[in-house]
């Protein structure tokens, strides 16, 4: 293990033409925006998303190398939570409020759209099922999907479908009045042939024990992670699905397989990504009673039951806090790096966002290096950013200006400070095989859905950026 870097605040809009390979800080004091998500598409660009509680989100467009900024303003009842890139396309998911509350949505635009300065994007708002028809019946019940938190795509078909995590209400059919709260999955795909969504079966997590936090997909499988919130004692969960469409369907009989390990207790948000193969690292905050730490699991999930092929946990020194979380997680195949974007507990600057750089996750026994930023505090999203290098969004300390940081894998320069960290390797973990309860609507008839169109004028937009840290 060779360095682990600490985190770093929000978000992406650079301006400067910066050589690279280098550590770099932009800061935008002309925005005001509490929530960033960036994405890296191809070379020096990259997509971000920016939205505030008090106005519109923003889909921007950048290139680093040549200082481009291209944005355009979502309509104002539009709220993002997550998005990907695949051909030049952005899929995105999150929830649409109107009159009547608040409904998930799918989206996705073409880049090429945006950068010609008009854009049309699809969306479809997912539809309540009555649980009369679903394989866990209930009197004039139904599921309400107000909005989905996270997803992942792969091919199928020919195309591109989503995999997706939403957050659900169980609420009267007639009265609307809410009698739970659940988290479900399923998958759909913009169908451009016939300008249709396809919607495909939607589980929902009738007995409301895991809480499902991320997807992934590998080679041939879709990973969903969860915390158990119930009699598992908060075990990390997880699920394997084949990638195929309409995986949630329903199983012979009404349950289904989740799989676990119990050596302790998992806090706040389960991450995961596709490492090689069918291989994934999952990631966690847990918790001994008194003292917790940071846990990265090694799976392999391609047979018929996963293995556990390395169990790494990183102890820290302070009790535990119930704000610690985690919000991202990538792994960069030629660096063989894992970065983990997590807030933890500092002993002398308290809450603190943090990356995690962990070197070769299937080998044991070395030490851990934690490099951190302090003049970022809250840090909302990371991913790979080309050769070698990483990109987080953020905001300041004090303020809410969003931040990017682009930062090289491996390197001994940065714009943070470093400190070292102790790693266990423990094995074998028994693990924990339970069957649950698996509900499912719209299974037995795809939706095919007429899509809603918004046309929105993508102006280009040269923001006044200052680079608050830059090391060669």
């Amino acid at each position: 293990m060779k360095k682990l870097l600490l985190l770093l605040p929000l978000w992406l809009l650079p301006c400067l033409a910066a050589a690279q390979p280098q550590s770099v800080v932009w800061e935008m004091p002309s925005l005001n925006y509490d929530t960033t998500i960036v994405r890296h598409w191809q070379g020096d660009e990259y997509i971000v998303y920016t939205s505030s509680g008090t106005g519109p989100g923003i889909v921007s467009y950048h290139n680093n190398a040549f200082g481009t900024t291209i944005s355009a303003t979502l309509p104002s009842n539009v709220i993002i939570n997550d998005f990907r890139i695949a051909h030049d396309s952005v899929f995105a998911g999150g929830s649409f409020f109107s009159s009547s509350g608040k409904q998930g949505l799918l989206a996705c635009f073409s880049i090429g759209e945006l950068l010609s300065g008009y854009v049309n994007y699809k969306s479809i708002l997912l539809p309540n099922a009555h649980l009369l028809y679903s394989e866990c019946r209930a009197l004039d019940l139904k599921t309400v999907i107000t909005g989905v938190t996270r997803l992942a795509l792969y091919e199928y078909g020919g195309g591109i479908r989503i995999a997706y995590i939403a957050d659900n209400q169980i609420a009267g059919f007639s009265d609307n009045i809410v009698v739970g709260y659940r988290v479900g999955y399923g998958d759909a795909a913009f169908l451009s042939s016939i300008n249709q969504w396809d919607i495909s079966g939607y589980h929902y997590n009738k007995d409301g024990i895991e809480s499902y936090t991320d997807i992934c997909t590998t080679d041939h499988k879709i990973v969903i992670t969860a915390k158990s919130d119930d009699y598992d004692y908060q075990n990390l969960r997880f699920q394997v699905f084949d990638k195929t469409k309409n995986f949630a369907h329903t199983p012979p009989g009404p349950y289904s397989m989740r799989y676990g390990y119990t050596d302790h207790r998992a806090l706040a948000k389960v991450m995961v990504t596709h490492l090689k193969n069918d291989d994934v690292a999952v990631a966690y905050h847990y918790s001994d009673g008194i003292k917790g730490g940071l846990a990265v699991k090694t799976i392999d999930v391609g047979g018929s039951t996963p293995i556990l092929i390395n169990n790494l946990e990183i102890p820290e020194d302070t009790t535990f806090n119930t704000s610690w979380n985690m919000n991202d997680i990538r792994y960069d195949y030629d660096q063989d790096g894992l970065l983990i974007l997590n807030m933890i507990d500092d002993p002398l600057m308290g809450l603190k966002s943090y990356i995690f750089q962990v070197y070769s996750p299937y080998t044991s026994g070395a030490s851990c290096i934690v490099e951190s930023c302090p003049f970022m505090e809250k840090a909302h999203s990371l991913d790979n950013f080309g050769s070698r290098r990483f990109i987080a969004s953020g905001r300041s300390v004090a303020l809410m200006n969003p931040n990017i940081v682009i930062e090289p894998l491996g390197a001994s320069y940065s714009c943070g400070s470093v400190g070292k960290a102790n790693c266990n390797y423990n094995l074998p973990i028994r693990s924990d095989d339970r069957a649950r309860h698996h509900c499912t609507v719209w299974d037995d008839t795809p939706i095919m859905s007429i899509l809603t169109t918004y046309s929105i004028l993508a102006p280009t937009n040269y923001e006044n950026i200052n680079p608050i840290c830059q090391q060669p």
